[in-house]
């Protein structure tokens, strides 16, 4: 299976918080599922909307780094990282054939499930019943 993350909010929380204030408490749980899926044989990635080392003349310039250190501490290949420079995530989890992707923004959610692709909502708290 070919699984994504989505990285602030879900993944990682700039000042442990999502962007409505309050703190994920469930990012342990989604990092340990995204190092049992890694191990367990799928390809994972991560499908970030933050700017990408392509993007370094913006004032944001090393907001990419963190996001490789996350990769590298869950185990993560780097090459199955992807930067959209703040665009909408939905094509390019199509253009990865992604199956399952976990996200933190209800809207971008709801795009990415039209697009029939599994999107798993982790602010749901029936989140976890959507992957067993």
């Amino acid at each position: 299976m070919r699984i994504s993350f989505d990285f602030d909010g879900t993944l990682w929380h700039p000042f442990g918080h999502n962007r409505t204030g309050e703190c994920n408490p469930q990012m342990v749980e989604i990092q340990n599922l995204a190092k049992k899926y890694i191990k367990d044989g799928h390809q994972v990635f991560i499908v970030t909307k933050r700017y990408g080392l392509d993007h370094k003349d913006h004032k944001d310039m090393d907001e990419y780094q963190i996001v490789f250190t996350v990769a590298s501490i869950l185990g993560l290949d780097l090459k199955n990282i992807f930067f959209t420079n703040r665009e909408m995530k939905v094509e390019t989890l199509k253009n990865l054939k992604i199956d399952r992707h976990f996200e933190d923004d209800e809207y971008e959610s709801k795009l990415i499930s039209e697009q029939n692709i599994e999107s798993i909502h982790i602010l749901d708290k029936y989140w976890r019943d959507l992957i067993h």
